[in-house]
């Protein structure tokens, strides 16, 4: 029952019907809300990844996760690489 609680207070403050931009980090959090979002409905979704190139070919794996995940529910994806200058 909270779950059905939730979603409708979700869906009542955010209605699904304009688009919202997303930030997903290929991280299970940020996926999960992904999936729980396109449960709800929400169809004008728009996916932002930013890898900060700090994890090497981790970082770069993060990426393309997040990117084939964006295909799988034909959403936009909004994506960008850094290189981010060293801590020194």
């Amino acid at each position: 029952m909270k779950r059905l609680s939730t979603d409708s207070r979700v869906t009542r403050e955010f209605p699904p019907d304009p688009p919202y931009l997303i930030g997903v980090s290929a991280g299970r959090d940020s996926v999960a809300l992904l999936h729980w979002l396109i449960s709800l409905g929400y169809e004008r979704l728009i996916v932002c990844h930013l890898n900060h190139r700090l994890r090497g070919r981790s970082s770069d794996a993060d990426a393309q996760f997040v990117k084939t995940l964006v295909e799988r529910y034909n959403k936009d994806l909004v994506g960008q690489a850094l290189r981010l200058p060293s801590a020194r």
